[in-house]
């Protein structure tokens, strides 16, 4: 056909700074994060502004035509289940993770150059920024950020001392991502109709049998699932909660097993799977007996960042 004329053809945001050419949303940070707070914050929330409009744009376009796929084996037949992904997601990694420290802001001082922890407030302002260009990578940096804070509320010394620093992690070399696994066949939206079973070994560790259905960040290093104990109740009440790593602290691989990867409409740059565990080695997060209490706090932080991001993608 003709070409598109300079008038009729469709504008695009490629090159705008997201943060600088929106006044309404600078007004509205200045106003909700106070002058002091929002000053130091300013030139962070422009330079996000700047990568969002610009690189991350067109790497989130890529990433997005570019979905990761699951390697099972390796080539001398052994089982690895690796998720590979595009260089422009792992790209977009480093920028969230990394650069930006979206995961890390609110755990400890110093992200960002910040005297003490950033305020949810400017993490989430930032995150607002970023959710403009690319959407799916935010789940697996509000996994990681919402298991770091599990941790923190729950988890024992031993468990903090282990897993903290990688889920708090700006370093990509010692960044160990979090997620979490509820969602199971028989189960849907009815977590107490979950079937997967946690059972004490002679060793005194726990070991999960079972299936969880839908599994968001499924290379994740780090997941906090539900599982019930044997002889706990029935419903939601017999659920505790584990956190389950990929990696055992001897290096062996746990015994999980990524059976596929789902085949989105949506957020296809995130890998999202189903996961069999077989005897995983797992370790109870706080009371056995208030498991899906506790893991509704990582839910409910989940929906804020979930709301931001739809905010985000309008």
């Amino acid at each position: 056909g003709n070409p598109v004329s300079a008038q009729d053809a469709m504008p695009v945001t490629r090159g705008l700074n997201y943060f600088l050419v929106d006044g309404a949303f600078q007004q509205l940070c200045e106003s909700v994060m106070g002058p002091e707070t929002y000053a130091l914050a300013r030139p962070h929330l422009a330079a996000l502004g700047e990568v969002a409009g610009g690189e991350l744009d067109a790497l989130a376009h890529a990433a997005d035509k570019n979905p990761p796929v699951l390697r099972s084996w390796d080539e001398r037949g052994q089982r690895i289940d690796e998720v590979v992904f595009h260089p422009s997601y792992r790209r977009m990694e480093e920028l969230a993770f990394g650069r930006f420290g979206l995961a890390a802001l609110s755990h400890r001082p110093g992200v960002l150059g910040w005297p003490g922890p950033v305020p949810h407030v400017v993490k989430y302002g930032l995150t607002y920024l970023f959710g403009q260009s690319e959407l799916g990578l935010l789940c697996p940096v509000n996994m990681t950020d919402a298991g770091a804070r599990m941790l923190r509320h729950y988890g024992s010394a031993e468990l903090q001392a282990r897993y903290l620093p990688g889920l708090t992690a700006t370093d990509m070399a010692a960044l160990r991502q979090g997620t979490q696994w509820m969602t199971e066949k028989t189960g849907g939206s009815d977590v107490g109709a979950a079937t997967t079973v946690a059972k004490r070994a002679a060793d005194g560790l726990w070991r999960l049998w079972g299936d969880k259905w839908f599994c968001s960040n499924a290379n994740a290093d780090v997941a906090f699932t539900l599982a019930r104990p044997e002889g706990a109740p029935d419903g939601t009440r017999g659920l505790a909660m584990f956190l389950v790593p990929k990696v055992l602290p001897d290096g062996r691989r746990n015994d999980l097993t990524v059976n596929r990867l789902k085949d989105k409409f949506g957020s296809r740059s995130m890998a999202g799977g189903e996961v069999t565990c077989a005897g995983a080695v797992a370790y109870s997060v706080g009371d056995l007996d208030r498991g899906f209490k506790q893991m509704m706090e990582m839910v409910n932080g989940s929906r804020l960042s979930n709301a931001l991001r739809s905010s985000a993608l309008i």
